[in-house]
């Protein structure tokens, strides 16, 4: 047993080590965890959650097996599931409970007994012993024969007609856990209001699935799929047909390629809100249609002839979209130019601090990213997180954890930073022993998550020198 403990110590230091948060949420959504089983929301807690929640149900090698698969580059514990436990029952329990169920059972023999004699005595069919005494003879002739009282038994009238039916045992229903094969769709039509911008219509289904779905009276609509720049923007919009609810929507998506290879695509609700997995609630007033949108960052030239996206909202019910054409981009991507490890000047500036993205060079096979923080205001602490995608010359996007620089870990954890005014302050985001096949992957995305977020887009990684 202190064996496995180890095992399982070494599977939670490998997930904190190599998992985020919100992938610790993907490992639960793609096991079939229910939310409510894993409620921690701090890292560390969810992980040992998960993990306890697996061993309990004799999973820890599904489990495995996903995290191999997820980081194949980290050496992962083998953890066999626990044998069934042997019968070790010891026959003094049985004894003990054969005796317990015989002197039970001579008990109700002798209160059946008991019952049946009292019942024989109280039968009103049993016929009156009579306790008349003999009646004296007598020579009086005025003497009058005292009468005798007749004994009559009581009648005991059973009803027929009164008498309530016994009720036939129902069957128990046997609750499942197979989710809905289809999911019903609407009827209705949905109109957008005149005061939304009308999006670009999406190009007919290739497989007759309608880009419509209702779920808990909310009828959920794909009307449009525009690129914007190097973004693709799917324009939902959500109708509700029932009283006024707030909805907490969550999303998966994917992109399947030509070849039939699907490909995990991360991505954000459109607007100001924050996405990636994470809940974004919404009011839905009765029979007032929402819009909203979700954006796929960054998306390559080559992913134009990508003829699919599935989209899956989970709120109180699922609906999915499937085979959605992606109209083809006209415009082509520009790239930054990368000339001896230095980029062109890039630079954003967020609540009087401007980030600076100085240099993208390689030290052995770590590629690092150098920015530098000059804060023209009041002097501050800023908490940085940040995301980041590396998407391949075939338009595969790829999640790339890294760590900042000096030893402080990333994986999307807060990291505050001293900014003084007037004071550049500079730091750095280091992606770990990147393998040589990486060196065709073209792009990187980077979204430091402060008061705002201030994304860098598009940045060529230079190839290292041989």
């Amino acid at each position: 047993m202190s064996n496995r403990k180890e095992l399982l110590n070494q599977l939670y230091e490998g997930m904190l080590a190599r998992f985020s948060a919100s992938e610790i949420d993907e490992l639960c959504f793609e096991l079939h965890i229910p939310d409510d089983e894993i409620p921690g929301s701090v890292r560390n807690e969810k992980i040992r959650q998960l993990i306890a929640y697996i061993e309990r149900r004799q999973r820890t090698p599904e489990l495995v097996a996903l995290l191999r698969k997820k980081r194949p580059d980290y050496v992962w514990p083998t953890i066999n599931a626990l044998p069934a436990k042997p019968n070790s029952a010891s026959p003094k329990p049985i004894l003990f409970w054969a005796g317990g169920i015989v002197l039970i059972g001579i008990v109700v023999l002798v209160l059946i007994g008991i019952i049946s004699a009292i019942t024989d005595n109280l039968n009103p069919t049993q016929v009156a012993v009579s306790t008349q005494p003999p009646v004296a003879e007598t020579d009086e002739p005025d003497a009058v024969e005292p009468s005798s009282p007749t004994a009559s038994p009581t009648e005991v009238i059973l009803p027929t007609d009164s008498a309530a039916p016994i009720p036939s045992e129902t069957p128990p229903l046997t609750p499942t856990t197979q989710p809905p094969t289809s999911t019903p769709t609407s009827t209705s039509t949905i109109e957008s209001p005149t005061s939304m911008p009308t999006p670009t219509p999406i190009p007919p289904t290739r497989s007759g699935t309608p880009f419509s779905e209702t779920a808990n009276d909310v009828t959920y609509t794909l009307v449009g799929a525009n690129f914007n720049g190097s973004d693709l923007v799917l324009t939902f919009i959500a109708f509700n047909e029932g009283a006024d609810k707030e909805v907490c929507l969550h999303y998966n998506s994917s992109l399947i390629d030509p070849e039939g290879i699907e490909h995990r695509q991360y991505s954000r609700f459109a607007g100001d809100l924050a996405g990636y997995l994470d809940c974004v609630t919404f009011d839905m007033p009765h029979a007032v249609p929402t819009q909203f949108g979700l954006v796929f960052d960054t998306l390559s030239p080559a992913v134009t002839d990508i003829p699919f996206v599935e989209i899956v909202f989970r709120s109180e019910g699922e609906v999915q979209f499937r085979n959605i054409p992606i109209p083809y981009q006209t415009d082509i991507l520009e790239l930054y130019p990368v000339e001896s490890g230095n980029v062109t000047e890039i630079s954003q500036t967020v609540d009087d601090v401007t980030y600076k993205l100085l240099e993208a060079s390689y030290s052995g096979s770590d590629f690092i990213l150098t920015f530098i923080a000059n804060n023209e205001g009041a002097d501050k602490e800023v908490c940085l997180h940040y995301y980041s995608l590396l998407i391949d010359e075939s338009g595969a996007t790829r999640r790339q954890f890294g760590r900042f620089a000096g030893g402080v870990t990333g994986y999307l954890d807060c990291v505050t930073l001293d900014m003084p005014h007037a004071v550049p302050t500079q730091f750095g985001l280091v992606f770990d022993t990147l393998p040589p096949s990486v060196t065709h992957i073209r792009f990187v995305e980077l979204v430091f998550r402060s008061e705002r977020n201030v994304q860098f887009r598009n940045i060529s990684i230079p190839y290292p020198e041989q």
